[in-house]
């Protein structure tokens, strides 16, 4: 009896012809253009090139907080979505580092007459498998410094872990990066005082890691959801994007090395060696080794192959990217309306005046996506001319960093029908009937931010485990004088008004024409996550986008789930 081929088989061979195609279509190597960044000194240009291993800037754009249009306003409350500082490798990186190092001992003994860089000859992986992952100094700096910098609303007492919580993944570098916020945002008062603040309470929401829906969701849609959610045609895409500019690149340095045969470069190793350039910049802020083995033209290309795959993987192409950040939203959500709520003194529970939560690159990037952030106007595509991937939006080092961070303000403001109807018309604000800058309903109370599903998903963050008093209020000063100013017949009106900077940069949200939103204009226009579920997920996306074998031969059952799995196995499931 004929046997028939596996569809991973089948898969498998689609794909090499795939990358054959890539090959044959390859350009030559492009010219080395100049483009603006690249007037910058070199290890500038380094540190602002190297995709989601890029270091936190040294310098913040603007260390204040942005200025409301209202005199009345005053900040609520602050909340901040932040990937972990700089940190060693993982295992897996540090594996492939090990092959780097015994590809070039063999070079070293076969061909002595080679021209690689001299500092290659004596180099060694130093980092070892048991410090695999740790935070270094430099994200503890880049942390602290975040937290130094935050804006949020002073409380007499400093910190407080009834007011200010910090929450991260069960990972050593996420959660000493929550450490290390918190310990730089109340710096200044400990010095003022003359104390010390040694550790803060870090909060890790799941059981195991795995099960994390809150602050590493894409590993829990591994373990609840029973189909490979990857687009094949999105894994293809990236093979063939690397393929396409990183190959070429391995064939010149093989050449100008002379590291033949014992050495025959590919486009793995030149991501290896992008990885530890990315090293040397995080542990010793050094340029000049292995990140001199690349022009600027060099870096500008990889990093665009990184910000493509990631972009793939954890960002807008997949449509499921943006829904799957869903347990955050609502935990944001519920505690900007819990705030609200004390506010307007219908809750007598205690609120949150800073609210950081450090996940991941993977974390990060889904955040973006949920909010429709950094989306270019032509969806990427894998065979991108430079001229055009060099103008994208989507670039990982400005957001998606070491220590990048999304910081969300919530402000209260007072004001009178006529001051508000003029932030309308300058913001471009239409209600749903239609009038412009017409009065909503109360944040604390819509209806479409209280559905079953959300009450039954919260937690109470107000119980005896919190140690939480029920029967004090903590007001802030603007409620107090938004009363003052109504009982002198002023006709003020509560309103409140979101902003949100990224990587300490005042950012506008999409869709939106001025930098201070209304807050139900923010709910409303990202309210679907809060309808949103993990199993309605994993059905909708389950059904319609698992990989497909193509006939003939017809698949046998199952095996276009693990042909997709095999496909999308390029590394994508590890923390970077």
């Amino acid at each position: 009896m004929e046997q028939r081929p596996s569809c991973a088989a089948v898969l498998c061979v689609m794909l090499c012809a795939l990358s054959a195609a890539a090959v044959a279509a390859r350009p030559s190597p492009p010219p080395e253009d100049l483009s603006p960044a690249q007037e910058l000194p070199w290890h500038e240009f380094v540190t602002r090139h190297l995709s989601y291993l890029s270091p936190y800037p040294s310098f913040a754009p603007n260390h204040a907080a942005p200025e409301p249009p209202f005199s009345s306003c005053a900040l609520l409350t602050t909340v901040v979505v932040a990937r972990h500082g700089s940190r060693l490798p993982f295992s897996k990186t540090l594996a492939d580092m090990d092959e780097i190092y015994e590809l070039k001992e063999a070079v070293l003994k076969h061909n002595p007459h080679n021209s690689m860089p001299p500092f290659i000859a004596s180099w060694q992986n130093d980092v070892p498998n048991t410090q695999s992952g740790m935070l270094v100094q430099r994200g503890e700096e880049e942390a602290r410094g975040i937290g130094r910098r935050l804006p949020f609303p002073r409380h007499p007492g400093g910190y407080h872990p009834k007011i200010h919580r910090f929450a991260s993944s069960r990972y050593e570098h996420t959660s000493r990066s929550a450490q290390n916020i918190g310990i730089g945002q109340f710096e200044a008062y400990m010095d003022e005082h003359g104390q010390q603040l040694s550790s803060v309470f870090v909060d890790y929401w799941p059981d195991h890691a795995s099960n994390d829906s809150l602050l590493r969701w894409w590993k829990a849609f591994d373990t609840r959801c029973p189909n490979d959610l990857r687009l094949p045609s999105l894994d293809r895409a990236v093979i063939r994007n690397a393929d396409l500019w990183l190959t070429p690149m391995a064939d010149r340095l093989a050449e100008q090395w002379g590291t033949k045969p014992a050495w025959v470069m590919s486009r793995h190793h030149i991501e290896s060696m992008f990885r530890l350039c990315a090293l040397d910049i995080a542990v010793t802020n050094d340029s000049s080794r292995w990140c001199s083995i690349f022009s600027r033209s060099d870096l500008e290309t990889i990093e665009w192959v990184k910000d493509f795959e990631l972009l793939n993987r954890y960002g807008y192409l997949n449509p499921m990217n943006g829904r799957m950040p869903m347990e955050l939203f609502k935990e944001v959500h519920r505690t900007l309306k819990q705030v609200v709520a004390v506010a307007e003194g219908k809750s007598s529970h205690d609120k949150y005046n800073s609210n950081v939560f450090v996940t991941h690159h993977q974390g990060v990037l889904g955040w973006m996506a949920l909010l429709h952030m950094y989306m270019d106007e032509t969806e990427p595509q894998w065979d991108w001319p430079r001229d055009t991937f060099s103008q994208r939006r989507y670039r990982t080092a400005e957001f998606a960093n070491f220590g990048g961070n999304m910081q969300l303000f919530l402000h209260a403001c007072d004001v009178t029908a006529e001051e508000w109807r003029e932030h309308a018309h300058e913001i471009g604000l239409v209600t749903t009937n239609g009038s412009e800058g017409a009065a909503p309903a109360s944040p604390s109370s819509s209806a479409e931010e209280s559905t079953e599903e959300e009450e039954r998903g919260s937690r109470d963050r107000d119980n005896g485990e919190r140690g939480r008093n029920k029967g004090q209020t903590r007001r802030g000063n603007v409620a107090e004088e938004g009363e003052a100013r109504e009982a002198q017949g002023e006709g003020l009106e509560r309103r409140y008004l979101v902003s949100v900077r990224v990587n300490e940069r005042e950012e506008v949200l999409p869709g939106q024409r001025g930098v201070f939103v209304p807050y139900e204009e923010f709910v409303a226009t990202h309210g679907f996550a809060l309808q949103d579920s993990f199993e309605a997920l994993c059905e909708q996306y389950g059904q319609h986008m698992a990989p497909q074998c193509p006939p003939p031969p017809p698949c046998p059952e199952g095996g276009a789930q693990q042909g997709g799995a095999q496909e999308g196995g390029g590394g994508a499931a590890h923390n970077r």
